[in-house]
C-alpha cells in the first residue's frame, strides 16, 4: 500500500488532523476557512491541502458552499458503498463564469486518465463535439471533449 505522503500529497513530517477536522466539519452551519485556520493554528495552504486530501484520497464528503462561505460534511456513505463520483457540470460551469481553478479528471485521445488543476476556458462545438479549453498553471493548454471528463472537482483554498 502507497502512503499519502509518498504520493505527494503532504510533507512527510506533518500528520493531518483528520478526526479533529471533520468534527469541526460536522457544526451545524458548517464552519469558514478563517475560522478553521484559527482553531487549528495551521496555516491556511496546509489546512487547504488537508481538505483536499481528506476529500479526494480519504473519501469524505467535504462540501464548500459558496453562498455562506462555509464547509461542511456531506452524507457519508453506507458501509462497504463507494463515494458517489461523477463530472458535476455545474461545478464546472460556475468555475468557468468565476474564472476560478479546479481539477479536472478526463480521458486523453489515447485512452489515457488526466488530473490536471486547470482554469476552464470556454466551451465551444467543434465538429459536432463540445470542447472545454483548459489552461494548467505552468502555461500549457489543451482542449478537452466535454464526453471525456469524468471528474471535476473543486480546488480549495486555491480560489477562495
Amino acid at each position: 500500500m502507497v502512503s499519502l505522503f509518498a504520493m505527494g500529497v503532504h510533507r512527510s513530517d506533518r500528520l493531518i488532523q483528520v478526526k479533529r477536522i471533520a468534527t469541526l466539519l460536522r457544526q451545524p452551519g458548517g464552519i469558514t476557512m478563517t475560522r478553521l485556520v484559527s482553531i487549528l493554528r495551521e496555516p491556511r495552504d496546509l489546512v487547504s491541502d488537508d481538505l483536499e486530501t481528506m476529500r479526494d484520497f480519504l473519501g469524505y464528503a467535504i462540501r464548500w458552499d459558496p453562498a455562506t462561505g462555509t464547509y461542511g460534511l456531506g452524507p457519508e456513505p453506507e458501509a462497504g458503498e463507494q463515494a458517489a463520483k461523477g463530472c458535476d457540470l455545474a461545478l464546472l460551469y460556475r468555475a468557468i463564469a468565476l474564472e476560478e481553478f479546479l481539477y479536472v479528471t478526463f480521458t486523453t485521445e489515447s485512452g489515457e486518465l488526466r488530473h490536471v488543476h486547470a482554469l476552464p476556458g470556454n466551451i465551444h462545438k467543434r465538429q459536432g463535439k463540445f470542447r472545454l479549453k483548459l489552461r494548467e498553471h505552468n502555461g500549457a493548454w489543451q482542449q478537452v471533449e466535454l464526453e471525456s471528463i469524468q471528474t471535476v472537482t473543486e480546488a480549495f483554498g486555491l480560489n477562495k
